[in-house]
């Protein structure tokens, strides 16, 4: 059974119901409707299932002029199984309505062939009005009167005659038989004409019937087929309609895949864009660190190059050092083997005057720089006893013996004064404990020749302060002073040696540094050949001791011995800079280790964390671990004491960041559990740093990693 039709529903998918009219006893309904494509206005039929031929066929007939009602048809056409019509303007509904109803057509009697043509309200054409059933009617009234004449025919002639006769017999003299006669004959022929007329009217009814019959069984053809034409028209639009729904949905589907596939490529674009990106970022890092590479190692050639050329400078003076060490010592033994000639041509013996010098300058040299270990000071020469014994003679620093003649004592005064080194400006702070030695080491010389005196009831020189008197000899009875050429001589000794020690002490100012160790180790070869020459010490020897250290605690603070640079991640990241780890733990603060400047704080994305290792000489206690940085600000550290550089048993100390430039960790453990070998601390983030660039400022600087 269709559904009713309800306002706003939509037939053909083009005419939208806007308004109901009317509804006949048949169901028959008319609408006001709205043509959605052409945008105008239109009347709707829609027909019961019993009417719809019924409307097919009116809509066919007022198409072919076969019916006149005042409706004005524009389309036809089935929707959810209801026909319908539309109609154009405002017609009538009952007009509308008439249409599912046939209409009865009017046949025009015979006897209206000779009706004038005013009757139709239009001039009639000389020509016979042609029926669609002349033939048969000319042939069914053809039909008849051959039955006529046949009957007649087989009538026989008597009874016509008879009947004649009859008439005459009966009929009036005056014609009223006749007139009856006349009279009965056209009643007769009236009324056969009307018995006629009935039987034409029947067969025009029966045929009417027949062919209305007929028209009706064609109609119900034509709107079968019609109808036919219209579902197949319905099911060729649907099929239309869901092969253009198919081909929509088809085509969404790819344009839906061509947008995919578009983002797809536009996607994958992207990523190779950003892959391209990266590894020409990675590339531009790789230059950039290659270049800070080959910028260090440039700038490592160059101190290398500086400090070799620095040690060649530092050589080469050395070199001239021992050049003029060797001179003067060349010249100091020439001068000694002349003063041993003259003396021994003069009966007198030289004593060691320069050597004493010597030695007594190097190691004041020594005491004042404190770069040299302390050489012990020269024990004075033993006077020898004044008894005509037989005594070993002192013993010169080249280790040569020297005849020893016996002579009168020499005035100290003259010998301290002469053996006076000058003292230079530039030179003042070391020249005068030099020149105080010297002096010293003249006066022993001096009393060491008093010692060696042959008489031994000489009266022994008098050392009074300053004035230095001069003693005169015991033997000599006139009381008359002796030795001038001895005193002389020692003056001269005195001099050179005085000369061969400020040089000495001047070549060592000018090069800005102490005298090297060979100098030290050269005096004290020449102090044990001293000590050597002497066959007992002196009692009133004294020597000074060599500084030993006394601070317990220094001795007992953990040595760090070697630092190292751990990445797990990528074990060759930073190693430019592994050339100054040494920095941070050799005790100066203002030398840094440095890492690369970064763009991010997670070592440009590299690495996750770089660990610091500091190796202590020992497994020992660590009380407390302090780090110091230079301008840096957040970040983030850990510390850990481990016994191993992979961190094997690591314990954590602390954590923390960069903003202050002194960090001091304290241990949080005792005894046994604070006690370790190794001291990592782990930077798993850069702190940002001062005097950076603003695309790369992540970095480090880090000065010192201090254990106590």
């Amino acid at each position: 059974m269709p559904q009713p039709i309800a306002v706003g529903a939509v037939l053909g998918g083009r005419y939208r119901i806007t308004q109901h009219v009317v509804t006949s006893a048949d169901q028959d309904m008319v609408f006001l409707g709205t043509d959605q494509v052409l945008n105008r206005r239109v009347t709707v039929l829609v027909a019961s299932r019993e009417n719809a031929t019924q409307v097919a066929s009116s809509a066919r007939e007022l198409a072919t002029g076969e019916r006149t009602d005042d409706v004005q048809v524009l389309d036809l056409g089935l929707s959810e199984g209801r026909t319908y019509l539309i109609a154009g303007g405002d017609p009538d509904p009952d007009v509308l309505l008439g249409l599912a109803y046939p209409q009865e057509l009017y046949v025009e009697p015979f006897q209206t062939d000779s009706l004038g043509s005013e009757l139709f309200g239009e001039s009639r054409t000389g020509d016979p009005h042609a029926y669609d059933d002349d033939e048969a009617y000319y042939t069914d009234l053809d039909r008849r009167l051959r039955a006529d004449e046949d009957e007649a025919q087989r009538r026989p002639g008597f009874l016509n005659r008879l009947s004649e006769r009859l008439a005459e017999r009966v009929r009036p003299s005056d014609g009223t038989a006749a007139k009856a006669a006349a009279g009965a004959s056209a009643l007769a022929a009236a009324d056969a004409a009307t018995r006629k007329q009935q039987e034409e009217r029947e067969r025009a009814e029966r045929e009417a019937a027949e062919r209305a019959e007929r028209e009706r069984k064609e109609a119900e053809e034509r709107a079968r087929a019609e109808r036919e034409a219209a579902e197949r028209a319905e099911r060729e639009r649907k099929e239309a309609a869901e092969r253009a729904e198919r081909e929509r949905r088809e085509a969404e589907e790819r344009a839906e895949e061509e947008r995919r596939a578009e983002a797809e490529r536009a996607r994958r674009q992207a990523e190779q864009e950003a892959e391209d990106r990266a590894a020409r970022e990675r590339e531009a890092e790789q230059a950039r660190l290659a270049a800070e590479r080959e910028e260090a190692e440039r700038r490592e050639l160059e101190r290398r190059a500086e400090a070799r050329r620095r040690a060649e400078e530092e050589r080469a003076r050395e070199a001239e050092r021992r050049e003029a060490e060797k001179r003067a010592a060349q010249e100091r033994e020439a001068a000694e083997r002349e003063a041993e000639k003259r003396e021994a041509q003069a009966g007198t013996a030289a004593l060691p005057v320069v050597a004493a010098g010597a030695a007594a300058a190097q190691t004041t040299d020594a005491d004042a720089d404190g770069a040299t270990p302390p050489v012990e000071p020269v024990e004075p020469v033993e006077p020898v006893a004044a008894e005509k014994t037989d005594a070993p003679e002192p013993v010169a620093p080249d280790t040569e013996a020297i005849p020893v003649r016996r002579q009168r004592p020499v005035p100290r005064r003259a010998i301290v004064a002469e053996s006076a080194p000058p003292v230079h400006e530039e030179s003042r702070g070391t020249a005068a404990p030099v020149a105080a030695g010297a002096g010293a080491a003249t006066t022993a010389a001096g009393a060491t020749a008093a010692a060696a005196a042959p008489n031994a009831e000489a009266a022994p020189a008098t050392t009074g302060g300053d004035d230095g008197a001069t003693v005169a000899d015991p033997g000599d009875g006139n009381g008359r002073t002796r030795g001038g050429g001895p005193l002389a001589l020692l003056l001269v000794l005195g001099l050179l040696a005085a000369l061969v020690v400020g040089g000495v002490l001047l070549a060592q100012n000018l090069r800005g540094g102490p005298a090297p160790q060979a100098a030290a180790a050269s005096s004290e070869s020449e102090s044990a050949s001293s000590e050597s020459a002497s066959d007992t010490p002196s009692p009133s020897e004294s020597t000074s001791p060599s500084p030993t250290p006394t601070s317990e605690s220094a001795a007992a603070a953990p040595q760090p011995v070697q630092a190292l640079r751990s990445v797990p991640d990528l074990p060759e990241h930073e190693a430019e800079h592994d050339a100054d780890l040494s920095n941070l733990i050799d005790g100066d603060p203002t030398t840094v280790w440095r890492t690369f400047a970064y763009a991010r704080p997670n070592f440009g994305g590299y690495v996750e964390s770089m660990n610091l290792v500091v190796q202590l000489e020992e497994r020992t206690e660590v009380n407390e671990v302090t780090l110091q940085s230079t301008g840096a600000t957040g970040g983030a550290w850990f510390a850990y004491i481990a016994d191993s550089p992979e961190g094997a048993n690591a314990k954590e100390i602390g954590n923390g960041t960069f903003d202050q430039d002194t960090v001091s960790i304290p241990v949080p453990f005792e005894g046994a559990e604070a006690e370790a070998e190794y001291v990592i601390v782990s930077l798993t983030s850069l702190p940002q740093l001062e005097g950076t660039t603003s695309d790369l400022p992540f970095g480090l600087r880090l000065g010192e990693i201090a254990v106590r």
